[in-house]
């Protein structure tokens, strides 16, 4: 069985009938059931089973498929009694009619073979958690243990086009400034940030018509400059447009542009 569902509910006839001829279709009727990790005591005998973990539904097609005339109905209630939902899948219109227009081939379902990231979230109490099999030194006394892998997700280091492509982000904050930032912590102080910088760089501070009022030479793990808006001089610069040039030695070089308000001094309460 191939596991192609439609977005059709019915057939046209039960739609142009109201329901009184044509047949219910829900997609193709390609059911999922979600089957539980659990045990019971069988009625008759009083006997525990049990559903395995996870097992690509073995156990379940297993008891079905090798069921007979003698043992169909325990096998039946053995499966059936720890499903806990049952679904229906159907196509979304919208999207089936959006790859329609934008798919470069005949497959109607060839957006299934994609990369997926799927999230598990544990639902499960963190509690002891006994099973019909007893064992002897249980592995984490029992307790729920989950394991996962971040191969792939590593951060990458020492890799040149990483780097450059960080330079995108390199950033001056706030930008305007109004004559005010939230990194100031006094009436007479003035204060903007350079942020995500690498360990090493040289930052030119220029008017827009090219003269030098100040640089900065960085060579620390800090991933900002702070910069007072002041001059080489230690006198604070006029409002207006200044250009900022970051160089980073070996990985590229960032332009900024960076407008400043300057407010008077308040010399007034102390």
């Amino acid at each position: 069985m191939v596991w192609n569902p439609t977005e059709n509910y019915y057939t046209d006839l039960y739609y142009m009938t109201g329901g009184l001829n044509g047949d219910v279709l829900f997609g193709g009727k390609h059911y999922i059931y979600i089957l539980g990790h659990t045990y019971y005591k069988d009625s008759g005998t009083d006997a525990k089973k049990q559903m395995p973990a996870y097992d690509y539904g073995k156990t379940a097609y297993n008891r079905l498929h090798n069921a007979d005339v003698y043992n169909k109905d325990d096998s039946i209630q053995y499966v059936f009694t720890n499903v806990t939902w049952v679904s229906i899948p159907l196509m979304n219109n919208q999207f089936v009619q959006f790859v329609g227009n934008n798919s470069t081939t005949t497959d109607p379902y060839g957006f299934i073979a994609t990369d997926v990231r799927i999230k598990l979230r544990m639902a499960n109490p963190y509690k002891k958690d006994i099973n019909t099999y007893a064992k002897a030194n249980p592995q984490n006394d029992n307790y729920p243990m989950y394991s996962f892998s971040t191969k792939g997700f590593e951060p990458t280091t020492n890799d040149l086009l990483t780097a450059q492509d960080a330079l995108d982000l390199i950033n001056i904050v706030p930008n305007p400034y109004y004559g005010y930032s939230e990194y100031e912590k006094s009436q007479v102080e003035n204060l903007v940030k350079i942020t995500n910088l690498p360990q090493k760089c040289t930052i030119s501070i220029f008017t827009i018509n090219g003269t030098l009022i100040r640089r900065f030479k960085k060579d620390n793990a800090l991933t900002y400059q702070d910069w007072d808006i002041k001059n080489e001089y230690g006198i604070r610069v006029a409002s207006g447009l200044y250009i900022i040039h970051i160089d980073a030695p070996g990985i590229g070089e960032k332009i900024l542009k960076w407008f400043g308000s300057m407010r008077p001094t308040d010399l007034s309460n102390f």
